[in-house]
């Protein structure tokens, strides 16, 4: 599976099943159904390529990848959601600055992409930049939104 391929309804159901352990509360919840709860974690799975669960006969355990892979996704999730605030708020333009992996970046872009649609009047600028040019551009304002994905080089 292509990185290019998750959407984030894949990380809301992979969230909502980690934090119930259980994919069918997961699937009641998100009001769909447990196939489909599912085939979202086989999805972040395969992006990620690495086993997020244990699985049992009494429901799912998240092992240490998971909840690595969780903390990231539960991020990504809670800042698209804030993009639904900006919208209401009559924002014409939003900008994203994005430091990290490319594939941070895509992701960044697919959910602004996916945000956008239907919103005539909605421009998403989205950049990547190093430690300190996403810093430059938050002191001076110029981004709506930051997403930084630290890397061992650029911790102090």
């Amino acid at each position: 599976m292509s990185f290019y391929d998750l959407r984030l309804s894949d990380l809301a159901a992979f969230n909502t099943a980690f934090e119930q352990e259980s994919i069918s509360k997961a699937a009641e919840m998100l009001y769909t159904t447990r196939q489909s709860v599912a085939r979202s974690i086989d999805r972040v799975e395969s992006m990620t390529g690495i086993q997020l669960f244990e699985r049992t006969p009494m429901g799912i355990i998240p092992n240490i990848q998971g909840s690595r892979v969780y903390e990231i996704s539960k991020t990504v999730v809670n800042e698209a959601r804030k993009f639904d605030r900006v919208g209401i708020s009559g924002n014409e333009t939003i900008t994203v600055g994005v430091m990290g992996k490319y594939q941070t970046g895509c992701l960044i872009e697919d959910l602004l992409e996916e945000y956008s649609e239907g919103k005539e009047n909605l421009k998403i600028e989205v950049s990547q930049h190093d430690w300190p040019g996403i810093l430059e551009k938050v002191e001076k304002h110029e981004l709506t939104f930051a997403y930084v994905g630290l890397v061992d080089e650029y911790i102090p």
